[in-house]
């Protein structure tokens, strides 16, 4: 996670991508107010720094919601996830001039796709999870040697994942026979 106040060095979406979905002309619609040349006090770079937040913020959207299972680095190169940031951004610059409702059923699917993916009931396409999802099963034995915690997993006849922690009953020779 970035430091506050510094800028991301990655984004999902980029201006381009967003005036592409909106067009020209209704990117210009919601940000006119920010290209004003006339004006003494025009900064050129108001327009950049107000779509570096915009980009920023659907970045961050996206990963509140699919940084706990995938890697940014993964993310960053997903067409999924680029799409879906696009649209959120659509959506952020539809609000500024009073339309949100323009973008919002689409909003809405993507959140609800995204919460999806955060449950661990939606896989993002393409992308390796953090987590090792294969199935697992546990074998287990109560094993009277210890005082605590005495229900050990049986390590070679269980399958499955190895990120658990659990405690592991050792095969010893004797058991063999």
């Amino acid at each position: 996670m970035p430091a506050p106040g510094t800028a991301l060095t990655y984004v999902y979406t980029t201006r381009d991508e967003i005036e592409r979905l909106m067009s020209g002309v209704g990117v210009r619609l919601r940000v006119d107010d920010l290209i004003d040349s006339t004006d003494p006090d025009y900064d050129a770079s108001d327009i950049g720094y107000y779509f570096q937040e915009l980009t920023e913020d659907a970045t961050l959207t996206i990963d509140q919601y699919a940084e706990g299972h995938y890697d940014p680095e993964d993310l960053v190169n997903s067409r999924w996830v680029r799409i879906r940031a696009t649209w959120i951004g659509a959506y952020l610059l539809s609000q500024r001039r009073g339309n949100p409702a323009l973008f919002y059923s689409r909003y809405e699917e993507i959140i609800g796709e995204l919460q999806q993916v955060t449950f661990g009931n939606l896989v993002i396409p393409g992308l390796p999870t953090r987590a090792d999802l294969t199935p697992a099963m546990s074998n287990l034995r109560v094993d009277e040697r210890f005082m605590v915690r005495k229900l050990r997993v049986m390590d070679s006849i269980s399958t499955g994942g190895t990120s658990a922690r659990q405690d592991f009953v050792y095969i010893y020779p004797y058991e063999w026979l």
